[in-house]
């Protein structure tokens, strides 16, 4: 598979990095507003959500785009936390600000994980 980083926007506030669009090339997908989480050396990427109100007051967040399983869930925010590690590596500095690179990075499942069905 291979991901494509269209956008980085860093945040850099408590445990968010910052915000990620992200394009799926071979299933025309484009993603944005994926947010890269980083708390003590763990790094995740969650997707897209709303906030909400939930009768009792409380401020909860709801996921727009989901993966039914678990695990394809994990390859994907893995390939892609794989994808702007490499996008990072070719930026001239540390992103400070929103950014748009001009090319692909390609980064795979391999193929003893099971892959994503894709």
């Amino acid at each position: 598979m291979t991901i494509e980083i269209l956008k980085f926007i860093p945040i850099n506030k408590g445990a968010c990095i910052g915000y990620l669009d992200i394009f799926v090339p071979k299933t025309g997908l484009e993603i944005y507003g994926c947010c890269i989480w980083q708390k003590d050396n763990n790094r995740w990427l969650n997707m897209p959500q709303r906030e909400y109100t939930n009768p009792q007051g409380e401020k909860k967040y709801l996921n727009i785009i989901r993966f039914r399983e678990k695990g394809h869930a994990d390859e994907f925010g893995r390939v892609a936390l794989e994808a702007f590690d490499a996008w990072v590596k070719t930026q001239p500095t540390q992103p400070t600000q929103a950014t748009q690179p001009a090319q692909a990075v390609k980064a795979s499942i391999p193929p003893s994980s099971g892959g994503l069905p894709w």
